[in-house]
Parts: C-alpha cells; sequence; structure tokens
C-alpha cells in the first residue's frame, strides 16, 4: 500500500499543479483531486489491521488503492493530442503543423507539448497550452523541414514536470517539394 501511495501521490501533485483554477467554476483543482489523496491515505490506515477484521481490512485497503491508481489513469489519458491520420504535407519547408490538443477532463489544464522530431526536421517549442475543461485547442507548431523524405514525428502532452498525459502521436510529415520547368 506505501508503494501505490509513493506512486500515485506524486501524479497527483502532478496534476493538481497542471489544472488551471477558474474563480467562475465550482470545481476546483483541489477538490477534483482532494478525494484521490484522502482515498490514499485511508488505504494506510491502520484501523482493525491487529484483530479480527484483519483480512477484509487489507482487501479494502488494496481495493481502494487500485481504483486510486485506476482513476489516475483514466484522468491522465484523458488529456490527449489527437492523432491527424494520413501523411500530413507541408506547403513548403517552413509550413506549421496543425494538431489538435484534447482535455476531456471537467478542468482546464496547462500542458506543454513535447516533441520528438527527426533530423533534417526542426519543431519550434510553443511553450505551454491551456486547454479548456472538456475541449480541445488547435495547435500551430512551426516546423523547418530540410530532407524531402516522408519523416516521422511524435508529439505527446505531458504535466509541467515531464509525467506522460495520453497517448504519444505520431504524424508522417511530407515536405512538398516543388519541380521547376524551365523552357528553352
Amino acid at each position: 500500500i506505501s508503494d501505490a501511495a509513493a506512486t500515485q501521490m506524486p501524479r497527483i501533485e502532478a496534476l493538481n499543479a497542471a489544472l488551471v483554477d477558474d474563480p467562475q467554476a465550482p470545481l476546483t483543482p483541489e477538490r477534483l483531486t482532494a478525494p484521490l489523496r484522502e482515498d490514499l491515505v485511508r488505504s494506510m490506515s491502520l484501523a482493525h489491521r491487529r484483530d479480527d477484521e484483519r483480512r477484509s481490512a487489507e482487501e479494502a485497503s488494496d481495493t481502494r488503492a487500485d481504483e486510486v491508481a485506476e482513476t489516475m489513469d483514466d484522468m491522465f489519458g484523458a488529456v490527449t493530442v489527437v492523432s491527424p491520420g494520413g501523411v500530413y504535407t507541408l506547403a513548403s519547408g517552413q509550413s506549421p503543423l496543425l494538431l489538435v490538443a484534447r482535455n476531456d477532463l471537467p478542468v482546464g489544464v496547462t500542458v506543454p507539448l513535447q516533441v520528438d522530431a527527426p533530423s533534417g526536421m526542426t519543431i519550434t517549442d510553443i511553450g505551454p497550452t491551456t486547454l479548456p475543461p472538456r475541449g480541445s485547442r488547435t495547435l500551430t507548431v512551426p516546423t523547418e523541414a530540410n530532407d524531402s523524405r516522408k519523416l516521422v514525428v511524435q508529439f505527446s502532452l505531458t504535466t509541467a514536470d515531464g509525467q506522460q498525459l495520453g497517448e504519444p502521436t505520431s504524424v508522417t510529415v511530407r515536405p512538398e517539394t516543388i519541380s521547376v520547368v524551365v523552357w528553352r
């Protein structure tokens, strides 16, 4: 159980730090994540661990810790970059990539976009982006391609401390090559 708390508490704190506190909204980041913290504390309780109900107390504790882990997995999976599908053709060697980031949480979240680009391609860091509650935002990512081959770029969203949210998305990019015909 202490292993579950040691694993999940940093995840709860990282998510809580990424959530946006909107004074107009009734649900705050703290109100969203507090029940998870409380369940972790309850799972470590020593109540009934030294009497006849020891076995059922341990089972309840394990169940509670497992439910917190499952909920955290769901919450982390609710913020992601949507795969555009197919091959993305750049109009020029310096065209931006357009991506959609989605937040299915009931509270807004601020996240950095992590990029893993191959050599031959430079992607400019767009900085942290705030996604609205249960909404999406189009991300315009400045790109420079110095290669005419198809290139695969990995994108993902993370918390400020680098914990991955959602699944990474691969985007296949093909820089447009322009042919010039000279008539003589």
